[in-house]
């Protein structure tokens, strides 16, 4: 609690965290979640997202501001004396236009030694509650760098994923959101976009994100066989999502602050 204002940053995991988490952040354990709407076989398609669905649930435990973060990806804040001394490779700037980490690193001594450093120095970089508070206090969310994709957001999808997802998704915002079908195609047209499924911003905005996206997101899963699919392209919800953030974001044109992102690569 920071002057009568409380913060609370859900960490979305499927594997016990190696250190402590600081003030305001909540490990949850996404393989337990066990809501009657957004349960079971369904977590492995929403990833961190039935973590955010069922905290938004529960009315983000009365909390004035919330964020999502990953066990592998922590938002970095700027009061702290070691950020200007960290090498660049260990922050989120330094990932390439898939955003997925480069696994390949591993196997020699220096890049076990970087894997190393990046685990012990997260609990000293990750935003803290006054820098939340601080900086929401002129703006609307903070949200991770905005990564490169190229040629575009939208062939980038369609080259990592499946191509045929978007062309539904349209369809459902065609039929479910039609105001925010322009705002789509310039997020799909565009060369970056902000991902991972991860911000912070106030309580009322995050559930007003999550009222829109999840009825979206449900009826897209319906309308396409992810039980054919291997393990990781199930994850369609999760993906699209990442992709619809910044398109919420675009049409109620939304102050963003960005913020670096920490990336441990000692965890799978």
């Amino acid at each position: 609690m920071i002057d009568d204002k409380s913060v609370l940053i859900a960490v979305a995991s499927h594997v016990e965290l190696r250190h402590a988490l600081g003030e305001c952040y909540r490990l949850v354990q996404v393989d337990d979640l066990c809501n009657q709407e957004l349960s079971g076989e369904a977590n492995a398609f929403y990833s961190e997202l039935s973590c955010f669905y069922d905290l938004w649930k529960q009315g983000f435990g009365g909390a004035d501001y919330f964020g999502l973060v990953h066990y592998r990806r922590r938002f970095c804040g700027f009061n702290n004396v070691l950020y200007p001394v960290i090498l660049s490779g260990l922050m989120g700037e330094s990932i390439t236009s898939p955003a997925q980490p480069i696994l390949s690193e591993r196997g020699n001594w220096l890049a076990d030694l970087k894997t190393s450093l990046r685990s012990f120095v997260i609990p000293f970089l990750e935003v803290t509650p006054h820098e939340v508070i601080g900086l929401l206090d002129d703006a609307d969310i903070l949200l991770p760098n905005a990564t490169g994709l190229f040629p575009s957001v939208g062939k980038q999808y369609e080259r990592c994923h499946v191509a045929s997802d978007l062309k539904e998704m349209r369809a459902v915002l065609m039929h479910m959101q039609p105001d925010y079908l322009e705002y789509f195609d310039v997020v799909l047209s565009s060369q970056s976009a902000h991902l991972f499924n991860m911000f912070i911003c106030r309580s009322a905005l995050a559930g007003e994100y999550a009222e829109w996206l999840f009825p979206m997101l449900e009826e897209i899963e319906s309308r396409l066989p992810l039980q054919s699919r291997d393990q990781y392209q199930r994850r369609m919800p999760a993906f699209i999502a990442e992709r619809l953030l910044n398109v919420f974001i675009a049409k109620r044109s939304l102050k963003a602050v960005e913020l670096p992102v920490v990336i441990d690569l000692s965890y799978k």
